[in-house]
């Protein structure tokens, strides 16, 4: 779809700075839907210099994650509609299913408004923190996709809203720094 095409030149931006292989992965209820869409998808393949696999599966979610798991060091970019959670709880969103299923990094692009094309290059990696040992965790592979991708690292916390109290001779003083 036309949506799902605006990820391409970001997506093929990333491989090809590292020397990767940028792969189209379509997926389809019935082989019978190939025959509409074939020459489309092999032109855009060609286009943007990518292979193309496909895959009968009637879901789709599920399918991409199986791929996923079939190449451990891939990473998948994705559009998204960003309907309202009302929305995708009854019609479902295959984006936030391989998002909360994936082990792998997931790019995911919603356009705003003016905003419909996603950036040329990922600038930033932000981490949201919520001060566990199990949130930490991601922070090695954060670093170092920060700095494969020649971006910033931004580190997030979000801190409950408590009016603030002066430390007494048993409490610790806690500094917030923000820092760029």
């Amino acid at each position: 779809s036309p949506l799902a095409e605006t990820i391409l030149p970001l997506a093929r931006a990333i491989t090809a700075r590292k020397g990767g292989k940028l792969t189209l992965l379509r997926i389809v209820r019935d082989p019978a839907e190939l025959s509409a869409e074939e020459n489309y998808l092999h032109d855009c393949a060609r286009r943007y210099g990518a292979g193309l696999r496909f895959i009968v599966s009637t879901d789709p979610a599920s399918a991409i994650g199986a791929e996923l798991e079939r190449t451990p060091r891939a990473i998948a970019a994705l559009t998204t509609h960003g309907r309202t959670a009302w929305v995708e709880g009854i019609l479902g969103s295959v984006a936030l299913q391989v998002l909360r299923e994936s082990k792998q990094p997931v790019i995911l692009f919603r356009p705003l408004g003016e905003r419909s094309k996603p950036p040329e290059k990922i600038s930033t990696v932000a981490v949201a923190l919520d001060a566990t040992e199990f949130a930490e965790q991601i922070v090695p592979y954060a670093v170092r996709a920060a700095q494969s991708l020649s971006a910033r690292l931004l580190l997030i916390q979000a801190l409950p809203v408590h009016p603030p109290t002066l430390p007494g001779p048993d409490q610790e003083t806690v500094v917030l720094l923000e820092s760029s």
